[in-house]
């Protein structure tokens, strides 16, 4: 499953997101307001 979250929440719980990426193997796709949107990796 892929989570999607703006910058500004991302910032707010970055460690809780980071935690979902390496536990959970999650994709999570940062939405940016006039620049491209941001995804981390699977492996």
């Amino acid at each position: 499953m892929t989570v999607e979250t703006t910058y500004t929440a991302l910032r707010e719980k970055l460690a809780g997101f980071l935690d979902q990426v390496t536990d959970d193997r999650e994709v999570v796709i940062v939405r940016r307001r006039g620049s491209r949107n941001v995804a981390s990796p699977r492996r």
